[in-house]
């Protein structure tokens, strides 16, 4: 679920302007990462032309990642980003495999400098085979789906080695996993014909609570 503060983050940015408060201070963009669970691999694209501000180098591999344009929201950047590599016919043939799983509003900071704070967005993918067909052919071309150990191996991108760097240490694939696997099995449970929430209800009452022991320290 996109955090609320994203929606309210409606504020022009501006390096120049200095907010007080850093929970206030709205990203300079986002990175989407759409990550398939059956073998474990990322979607990425292949940039075709650079960008000074953001040290991007054409031929660099990356996932899909946008600037935020001013008074712009965090789903909207989002959006944006997908639509750096989808276009409407092969979004409608994704969509319904697409679920974002976590939204981590700041997760790095571009070139390690903290003024300029990039958010994360990450996308679980179950539905049929798809390839990035962009929609800016000229800027980003198909590269494929990739995984972890592959794409140390690759020319990345340097927001997209911070990003990586970042899954690592915090071990978001398994987290993220474990909340898919859950997710996926509560809405099993719920969509079944014959499934009662009261029938469960009173199936549990009979069980015994786990045994909870505390510590007790003396004085």
């Amino acid at each position: 679920m996109i955090p609320a503060e994203c929606l309210r983050q409606e504020m022009v940015y501006s390096p120049e302007f200095a907010y007080k408060e850093k929970e206030q201070r709205p990203s300079i963009g986002v990175v989407t990462i759409i990550y398939q669970p059956s073998d474990k691999t990322f979607l990425t694209i292949k940039e075709k032309k650079g960008k000074a501000t953001t040290s991007k180098k054409a031929g660099e591999i990356s996932f899909l990642a946008e600037t935020r344009k001013n008074n712009e929201g965090c789903h909207r950047n989002i959006l944006g980003s997908l639509a750096e590599g989808f276009d409407d016919v092969h979004v409608r043939e994704m969509r319904l495999g697409l679920h974002l799983e976590r939204y981590y509003s700041h997760a790095i900071a571009l070139d390690g400098e903290e003024d300029l704070p990039v958010d994360v967005a990450f996308f679980m993918y179950d539905g049929p085979p798809i390839m990035p067909c962009p929609t800016a052919k000229d800027e980003v071309e198909a590269y494929g789906w990739v995984d972890i150990d592959t794409l140390d191996k690759l020319p990345m991108r340097s927001v997209a080695k911070q990003v990586i760097q970042t899954m690592k240490e915090k071990d978001w694939i398994a987290e993220i996993e474990n909340t898919y696997l859950i997710n996926k099995l509560v809405a099993q449970e719920l969509q079944r014909d014959f499934f009662s929430l009261e029938q469960l209800y009173f199936q549990r009452e009979q069980s015994k609570d786990v045994m909870i022991e505390r510590t007790c320290f003396p004085g």
